[in-house]
């Protein structure tokens, strides 16, 4: 557990998984500026990309990985999206349940989709730019 706790930034989640999705096999696009999202944020959102990242691993053959980061209006988010989906999906599982409540916490929420052709979404969302 007291990993969870430790401060993150989000670009070092980024390169370390984009590290390990690409020696993995896994062609892996990172779009946006992780320095957009605000430093108070970036903990909740590296959080997303490793837990991400190990579900990429686990639960997929996933061969493409994109992940989106967008910060406007007040909003930020960051999307991963893999092929390689299983048809039924796995567990959600306790660390998936770990990032809603944190998320929760800072006035946020993730999204958790299986979209046709075997593609699978996290996205963490935040309506403000700094938690309550």
């Amino acid at each position: 557990m007291v990993h969870g706790y430790r401060r993150a930034s989000l670009s070092t989640e980024l390169a370390n998984a984009a590290g390990i999705l690409e020696a993995a096999g896994i062609r892996t696009a990172i779009d946006g500026d992780a320095a957009r999202i605000p430093h108070q944020l970036q903990p909740a959102f590296a959080a997303l990309v490793r837990e991400g990242v190990t579900n990429i691993l686990r639960h997929s053959r996933a061969s493409h990985c994109r992940i989106t980061i967008t910060a406007a209006a007040g909003q930020a988010r960051v999307l991963l999206r893999n092929d390689g989906a299983p048809s039924r999906p796995a567990d959600p599982g306790s660390g998936l349940a770990g990032l809603q409540e944190r998320f929760h916490a800072i006035g946020g929420y993730v999204r958790i989709a299986t979209q046709p052709g075997g593609h699978f979404e996290l996205a963490g969302h935040t309506h403000r730019e700094t938690p309550a």
